[in-house]
This record gives C-alpha cells, structure tokens and sequence, in this order.
C-alpha cells in the first residue's frame, strides 16, 4: 500500500479499546437504561460499549437507512447491524480479544466513522 492510500485508510479509522475492567467501578452504564427524552435531541448513544466480559456492542443512528454493518480489525471484520424501529441500529462482537481496534460503519454503503468521534 503506498503512503497515500495508508494516510487515507487511517484517517478513515476509528479506534475501540477492549480491556477486562479492574474494577465493577469502571464498568459501561447499559445504554438500554438510559431514561427517555421527550423533545429536544435525541439522547446520545453510547458506542463503543466495552462490556464486562470483553464483548463490544456498537451503536449508530441512522433513521430511514435499511442496511447498517460495522467493519474492524477483528475476525469477519464486517458485521450488520440490527435496527431497533426508531432509527438506532446495534450489534455485540465478541468477546475480543485485550486490543485496540480500528472500525468504520457502512450505512446503505457510504462508508462513515463513528458520529460522536467526528467532532
């Protein structure tokens, strides 16, 4: 791969950090509790979401796309994703492996990295 093509790869990468918590205390809240908003934005979605026993649960929102997938550095890197009716789509890998990984998602194949990263 020349340098162009790996600047631009990387560019396009996002990174997730899998790591088994030390303590209950650095355990992710459960994004399913979350309380519902009525008005305004739409609450945030957590994503990544490393969860106690090294499985990754990804969240995107995406309301009117039909066909979301996760891509990464893991085994069978692409990954779809399940839409919950309201627009939010997700998927759990793993458990993986103590790593740090590059991931993208596809939404209807445009190709984008992870929404709250993008700022």
């Amino acid at each position: 791969m020349d340098r162009n093509n790996f600047t631009r790869t990387a560019l396009c990468c996002c990174l997730v950090t899998v790591f088994t918590p030390l303590s209950p205390s650095l355990r992710a809240a459960d994004a399913t509790n979350a309380p519902v908003r009525r008005g305004g934005p739409p609450a945030a979605l957590i994503s990544p979401q490393v969860n106690p026993d090294r499985t990754v649960t990804f969240r995107v929102r995406a309301a009117g796309a039909t066909n979301v997938a996760v891509s990464g550095e893991w085994p069978g890197s692409s990954r779809p994703m399940t839409n919950d009716g309201r627009g939010n789509w997700s998927v759990t890998l793993g458990p993986l492996p103590a790593e740090i990984y590059g991931y993208s998602f596809s939404v209807d194949g445009f190709q984008t990295l992870d929404p709250p990263i993008q700022r």
